[in-house]
């Protein structure tokens, strides 16, 4: 149905996205400087939730960079000729939301330490031990290494101590935040090849209480896509060798149009305020991000930019798909699930989850459409490998975000997502324990 193929710079840059083909639509993801637009103005007149970015791009269009944000951003459209222009103005607005992110930020569960190396030392990571755990005994523990979200531009590894915090002590494992560099400044691979240098420095820090032996690696949105793509470097496969990577709300595919992606996922107008829209507006953000994030030339199905494509063999032997149901981009999870494990993979046509309401604060863990978990025997390669899949019903994209309690938009949905997310935690514990490191 959808083949992508290389982004190249195209004479279609000027037709409306509407008015596309679906090729043509993927051949303007490059960030080519043809199609700059100009951010006009970042405001806030009453909070997070009425903060507008003025974009000039082509057509006013809601932008929600986390997905849970209850008033859209809105994007408006004019066209510069120089990618310069827009990098400047992009970036600026980028930070901006970021810094008003932070600044509304509740108190977080802080890490037990920050640690900073030479190969990167402007990312430094964030070290979260147990807090039930005696550094004095120096008993080593497993570590997973979680990539913050934010589309690649916006973000650090700060945004995720909530949920790196609760990981850590509820799980009893080591958990190393990670930064890296944003786009467009640093476009595809720039990041990846971050993340290999500061992963390789930690591996190597003899001072951390490391089980070498029990490795995991993951992260939400954006990081998702990062942390598929580190793992599949040969420094890493052959000098860390994670035992198993995770995506949550994952960005895995980018080449399929957001139009159709948004055809993938229910609409439920039953649900609570912030999850019964009719529309999806991470549909409307997906090719600004891809935009400041793709090179022109670059190839849409190779697996170090879309995860989506990686044969298991180039993956660590156990891989976790969770996804969130009122989400686009759950779909390109259930497919790739499904491939993984050998199962049959679902069409475009269908759906994820249901078109109905399950019950409040729930996973369903007892129905194959919202999760499964495969072990498979020793295979050539040799060793045991799994597939976890978990659909988390009636959820929003980043409903495990480690987001201000304000931007869950209503108390209902917050409670939801709250509960969930515990039961996710979990779920993944279990079989990061159990499953891939035999505890």
């Amino acid at each position: 149905m959808f083949a992508p193929g290389i982004v190249e710079p195209s004479a279609n840059m000027g037709i409306p996205e509407r008015e596309r083909s679906p090729a043509e639509t993927r051949s303007v993801h490059g960030n080519t400087g043809k199609r700059a637009p100009t951010i006009l103005m970042v405001s806030s007149s009453a909070g997070l939730r009425d903060m507008a970015l003025l974009v000039d791009t082509g057509g006013a269009m809601p932008l929600y960079p986390s997905g849970i944000i209850t008033s859209p951003f809105l994007v408006f459209p004019q066209w510069h000729g120089t990618e310069n222009s827009f990098q400047r103005r992009y970036q600026t607005a980028m930070l901006t939301i970021g810094e008003l992110y932070r600044s509304n930020w509740p108190p977080a569960s802080f890490p037990t330490f920050i640690k900073q190396y030479d190969t990167r030392s402007h990312l430094p990571i964030r070290v979260f031990l147990p807090q039930s755990y005696d550094m004095s005994t120096g008993i080593p523990l497993p570590v997973l290494f979680t990539v913050h979200g934010g589309g690649f531009s916006m973000g650090s590894a700060t945004d995720d101590d909530r949920w790196n915090r609760l990981f850590a002590d509820t799980q009893g494992v080591m958990v190393v935040g990670l930064n890296h560099s944003k786009a467009p400044y640093a476009p595809y691979p720039t990041a990846i090849y971050d993340l290999e240098a500061v992963i390789l420095a930690v591996m190597n820090d003899i001072s951390l209480p490391i089980d070498r032996t029990r490795t995991a690696i993951g992260g939400s949105f954006s990081g998702a896509t990062l942390a598929f793509a580190v793992a599949q470097l040969a420094r890493i496969r052959t000098q860390v060798a994670f035992r198993a990577v995770f995506s949550s709300c994952g960005l895995l595919e980018l080449g399929i149009p957001a139009s159709a992606k948004a055809k993938t996922r229910p609409y439920k107008p039953g649900l609570s305020s912030a999850r019964s829209g009719a529309t999806d507006s991470m549909a409307n953000a997906l090719p600004s991000i891809q935009w400041g994030y793709t090179p022109a030339g670059t190839d849409m199905t190779d697996p170090l930019y879309a995860p989506f494509y990686a044969p298991a063999s180039a993956l660590p032997p156990h891989v976790c798909l969770l996804a969130a149901e009122l989400d686009i981009l759950a779909h390109d999870a259930w497919r790739m699930a499904c491939r993984l494990a050998g199962r049959r993979v679902p069409g475009m046509e269908e759906q994820v989850g249901r078109p109905g309401v399950g019950a409040r604060g729930m996973l369903e863990l007892t129905d194959a459409a919202f999760g499964f978990e495969v072990v498979m025997g020793a295979s050539s390669g040799g060793g045991v490998r799994s597939v976890k899949w978990l659909l988390v019903p009636d959820a929003l994209h980043g409903f495990d975000l480690r987001l201000p309690d304000a931007l869950a938009g209503d108390d209902e949905t917050r409670e939801d997502a709250n509960m969930k997310t515990r039961q996710a935690v979990v779920a993944l514990g279990q079989w990061l324990r159990g499953v891939v490191w035999g505890m």
